[in-house]
């Protein structure tokens, strides 16, 4: 039967064969590219980032963002921006990824200004203790 198929689709076979049937002879790999729109980061992420400089949002802002409580700090603002992408983008994973740096650095830095207040913290009470 398969000579007659090769004979029918010349000696190459064209894709099909004795052992495991007609399948393509080269499996193509498809690559989706996407293309991302490249967004402006906020002008607060220069290297001389201080939380002072954030316009911090609104209880107003908050609320209508629904903002659950435990969000809603000084980085609030970098995170109503990247909720509004992520809802337009349809929650695509490499879409917003400016927004999501901006929020993720906004927290970093507010997480090392707690620490080193915390720092400052201890080291008075030891220098009043002795």
């Amino acid at each position: 039967m398969w000579d007659f198929v090769k004979l029918l689709l010349g000696a190459t076979g064209a894709g099909y064969t004795a052992k495991h049937g007609p399948y393509p002879a080269r499996t193509t790999k498809i690559r989706q590219t996407y293309t991302i729109q490249p967004t402006t980061l906020p002008a607060q992420l220069e290297s001389n980032f201080e939380m002072s400089d954030i316009g911090i949002a609104s209880q107003e802002d908050m609320k209508k963002a629904r903002l659950p409580l435990g969000y809603r700090d000084s980085c609030a603002n970098f995170l109503i921006t990247l909720n509004k992408c992520r809802h337009k983008g349809n929650f695509m994973p490499w879409k917003c990824g400016d927004e999501r740096h901006a929020y993720e650095h906004c927290q970093y830095k507010d997480y090392t200004k707690r620490m080193k207040q915390m720092q400052q913290q201890v080291q008075a009470a030891k220098d009043e203790a002795s």
